[in-house]
């Protein structure tokens, strides 16, 4: 297999954004972390495309006092199922950040080729790009927030997938699933 090389653009220097101060893998090994000792932090694909970046990539040199980690990451950790990156700047050590995030859900479950929605799961919700009837060029996130009598034994979410008709979602994580039906924009909870 090649190796490969992954990076900030072109303006950042060694220098400002100092050494690589921590790495790590979401837990599906998805997506790969870097801090920086100096400035900044960055998350990449499994295949080296960047995710996102606290370091602002058109003006680099530019210091914005709002962006994070603006005087270099002390210590970084993936949360539970990688829904977060948990970390703490150089500059600010008594506070912890976190942000959250999204995946895809083909990365837990390939075989949703049948489905011809983009899905996304977080740790509690789904998104799901849909079109609305008669416009065209007219699309938009749904959000489906998974019940709370569910979560409460079962966060977070670990697989979900489509039934052929494109009209139900199954959500499943420690114990049991749920389903919904994206027609009438309901859960549908079995309980025993």
């Amino acid at each position: 297999q090649l190796p490969r090389q992954i990076g900030l653009s072109n303006g950042n220097s060694l220098v400002e954004i100092g050494s690589v101060c921590w790495l790590g893998w979401t837990p599906d090994g998805c997506a790969l972390g870097i801090g920086w000792s100096n400035r900044g932090f960055a998350v990449f694909s499994q295949y080296g495309c960047r995710l996102c970046c606290s370091i602002p990539q058109l003006e680099p040199l530019t210091k914005n006092q709002k962006e994070l980690a603006l005087k270099g990451v002390q210590y970084m950790a993936w949360g539970p199922e990688g829904y977060h990156l948990i970390f703490v700047e150089r500059a600010n050590q008594s506070v912890a950040l976190q942000i959250s995030f999204v995946k895809s859900c083909l990365t837990r479950n390939p075989h949703m080729s049948c489905s011809n929605k983009l899905i996304m799961q977080g740790e509690d919700r789904l998104l799901f790009l849909t079109k609305r009837a008669h416009e065209i060029n007219s699309v938009h996130w749904s959000h489906a927030q998974l019940p709370q009598e569910y979560l409460q034994d079962n966060w977070p979410i670990k697989y979900v997938t489509v039934a052929s008709s494109n009209t139900y979602l199954a959500v499943a994580a420690k114990r049991g699933f749920i389903v919904y039906s994206m027609l009438q924009r309901k859960w549908h909870i079995f309980g025993d």
